[in-house]
């Protein structure tokens, strides 16, 4: 069976001190006001008034030195909160930034990237083009085959596979309008 826990707890050596000064002083005040207060019993009272004030002084300055580091904390908790919250915001604006940059962000899979940039829209449209020409060139040899290789010549087969120059489409794009 456990032993009951005292309600209050034991008075400390501190508390103790005081509480009997107290007492005493009380008991030499009450003397002194019906005048029947002795010279040891008034240096007695004087001590204890004395130890008194030496505590109160002593105790105001521990709330004063403790209020100062206090204040030092909140202090330095309201700077960390400014940093963080300049770092936050920082983060929200970069975070906007990429968001813009990285249109079309598919949350489903992760990928940043599900819509092109225009620059790249621009660069798989001309490979687009590039590999529509390639098969246009390949079609016409294959087309050439299919005629049993007739009016068949090496450089005929280097041009429909190369892509021609950007003057040459232009001259042959000319000779084909009338």
């Amino acid at each position: 069976m456990t032993r009951p826990r005292p309600t209050t707890r034991a008075p400390k050596p501190n508390q103790q001190e005081r509480a009997q000064r107290e007492l005493v002083i009380d008991n030499l005040i009450g003397r002194a006001l019906r005048g029947h207060l002795t010279i040891p019993e008034a240096a007695l009272l004087a001590d204890y008034i004395r130890a008194d004030r030496r505590n109160a002084q002593q105790t105001r300055q521990s709330l004063t030195d403790t209020t100062r580091a206090l204040e030092r904390h909140r202090e330095a908790a309201r700077t960390a909160i400014r940093e963080a919250e300049q770092r936050a915001e920082q983060a929200e604006t970069e975070l906007a930034e990429l968001r813009t940059v990285a249109r079309g962000y598919c949350p489903a899979c992760g990928r940043g990237d599900a819509a092109p940039t225009v620059e790249d829209w621009e660069q798989q449209k001309q490979r687009a083009e590039r590999a529509e020409a390639a098969i246009t060139r390949v079609r016409a040899i294959a087309g050439w085959a299919a005629n049993d290789w007739a009016d068949l010549s090496p450089d005929k087969i280097l041009a429909a596979l190369d892509p021609p120059a950007p003057a040459a489409e232009a001259r042959s794009a000319d000779k084909e309008q009338p």
